[in-house]
């Protein structure tokens, strides 16, 4: 999601090495409630040499509590202004609707602002959750317009058939899934590696309508479908320039954290390393 350059080289040992490099990529992440992928998350990105994280957890309302920093700065509020917006690298929009970004003050000014920090070169990762994507009315919307998918409407569906996902030919070839892709379906119906410890299923993903013409579709539902194709579970778009968006609708990959855990250690851990190359 970031424009830095990789910082996660060739890993094929049971460790998860990164390049340290500066500046650190700025990552702020919004979510609608402490839900069971935010803390796992957090820890992710605090213990990463190569990211100053910062997130803001919807806890009342519209009122949001705070967590870490940016170059020793906290924003208290939601970000507003393009000066707010230019503190940061990548934002990660977990399971917020889209009525808690526009108020009676801003109007719909912060969605309009999300779209200008991706054409001006910033990344956007929109997560899955019961309100995001369609049901959290994204649609027609400056985020759907920047978005790698078209995310349907209100009423759009969440699926529920638990999975692992499938990797495209786009996706096995892809810097996110690098060292990892042996962990999870591929193209020509490659499956995971039996020598390697089996991930637990996802619960499920939420949906959208499609990918957009300028977007990469990376992972997918490996038997779901709707009427363009496998459900799209990983897609990622460029833009002219620096610019990133990309949409992840698995739900809850803190199993996979849980089951590393679980184990003691002692091998790679393929969700710290998912979405340190995913924010990369």
């Amino acid at each position: 999601a970031a424009h830095r350059q990789e910082a996660i080289t060739d890993d094929n040992s049971h460790q998860l090495h990164v390049l340290i490099t500066e500046p650190r990529i700025r990552v702020l992440y919004i979510e609608g409630s402490i839900r069971p992928e935010y803390k796992p998350l957090r820890r992710v990105f605090d213990s990463d040499p190569n990211v100053q994280f910062m997130s803001l957890i919807r806890m009342f309302e519209s009122r949001f509590q705070a967590s870490g920093s940016i170059a020793g700065q906290k924003l208290l509020r939601l970000p507003t202004t393009k000066a707010d917006f230019d503190r940061f690298d990548v934002l990660i929009l977990g399971d917020l609707d889209r009525t808690y970004l526009s108020d009676k003050r801003v109007g719909d000014v912060r969605l309009t602002r999300i779209k200008e920090f991706v054409e001006g070169g910033g990344a956007l990762l929109m997560l899955s959750g019961a309100n995001s994507f369609g049901p959290g009315g994204y649609a027609n919307t400056p985020v759907e317009q920047i978005l790698p998918v078209f995310v349907g409407g209100r009423t759009q569906e969440n699926e529920a058939t638990s999975f692992l996902p499938q990797l495209t030919a786009e996706g096995a070839k892809h810097k996110i899934f690098d060292g990892i892709d042996k962990y999870m379906f591929g193209p020509g119906g490659r499956k995971p590696d039996a020598n390697l410890p089996h991930l637990p299923n996802l619960n499920g993903c939420a949906t959208v309508v499609g990918k957009t013409p300028a977007a990469e579709v990376l992972a997918v539902h490996p038997t779901r479908r709707n009427a363009n194709g496998p459900l799209i579970v990983l897609a990622v778009r460029q833009f002219v320039g620096e610019g990133r968006t990309a949409a992840f609708t698995a739900n809850n990959t803190s199993l996979w954290n849980s089951f590393i855990r679980q184990r003691g250690g002692g091998e790679a851990n393929p969700y710290q390393q998912f979405w340190g190359q995913l924010i990369r």
